[in-house]
């Protein structure tokens, strides 16, 4: 139920921020950083009470990214493809989202210790983490170049 909680309020939190202090994929990108580190601590810690504390805080840093990641996609796609464009955002979404446990399944050895699935599920559970918020500096930094770009040409005249 915790996390279920910390989850909502995460994303309602990331929406309001996105909305009134940083548009665009800041938000996303620093909360996919601190998901990922609480996601490391959930499951690297020895006490289980500290562990599910770093799981709440997974769940309440980490899907704060939502809001400011779909405003930004709306920002960009262009009325006509937007349906398809959320479409696919919605798709990669669930895919990488079962990607990392999909890997880990495939690579689990069932003679493996403790350290070793632990080490593994740090990769693939954190790392995805990490990965989402390169691809969320990627695409900021892109947009930011495409908008400067647009405005430029707006600026000489240029533009479509």
């Amino acid at each position: 139920m915790a996390t279920l909680v910390a989850g909502s309020v995460s994303s309602l939190i990331g929406g309001w921020l996105t909305q009134h202090y940083l548009p665009g994929l800041t938000v996303p990108l620093i909360t996919s950083v601190l998901g990922g580190v609480a996601a490391y601590g959930a499951l690297n810690s020895q006490l289980f009470g500290s562990s599910i504390a770093f799981l709440w805080c997974q769940y309440f840093f980490g899907e704060g990214w939502y809001a400011g990641a779909l405003s930004s996609l709306q920002q960009v796609a262009p009325a006509e493809h937007r349906g398809a464009a959320i479409g696919l955002f919605y798709a990669f979404c669930a895919l990488g989202g079962s990607t990392d446990v999909f890997v880990l399944g495939l690579t689990i050895d069932d003679d493996e210790s403790r350290s070793q699935l632990e080490g593994q599920l740090s990769i693939f559970e954190a790392g995805m983490y990490f990965v989402t918020a390169a691809i969320f500096a990627a695409a900021a930094a892109a947009t930011a170049f495409d908008l400067e770009k647009e405005r430029a040409g707006h600026r000489d005249g240029t533009s479509d």
